[in-house]
């Protein structure tokens, strides 16, 4: 198999050429950079470099501020979710309200006649 797909992205998708390695959809929707930033063919380092530790640490808070920036958009869309659901409820409340009024006003009309 390593010799049919010799080239291995960072992602540790196997590749037949360099080419397809370098432009791994994998890594372009998954890896902390976004793209691939290594490949190897074997052991050996044919593209890019291995990402320092400040790199790593970069990617790392970009995540974190990623994540939390999704779970507020969530939570947000959880409270709106929430607060639809109350005003439909309040609206049916006042309909049946009124629809009450209504066959009480009707029965106070046929009542006096």
């Amino acid at each position: 198999m390593t010799i049919k797909y010799p080239f291995e992205c960072a992602c540790g998708e196997r590749f037949k050429t360099l080419n397809s390695a370098i432009h791994c959809k994998k890594c372009r929707n998954y890896s902390i950079s976004r793209s691939c930033h290594v490949v190897y063919c074997g052991d050996e380092i044919v593209y890019g470099a291995e990402l320092t530790e400040e790199e790593e640490e970069r990617h790392d808070a970009q995540n974190e501020k990623e994540a939390r920036l999704m779970d507020a958009y969530f939570e947000s869309l959880e409270k709106e979710q929430v607060e639809q659901e109350k005003a439909e409820l309040e609206f049916k409340r006042v309909q049946e309200l009124e629809l009450k009024e209504d066959h009480q006003w009707a029965i106070q009309d046929r009542l006096s006649v």
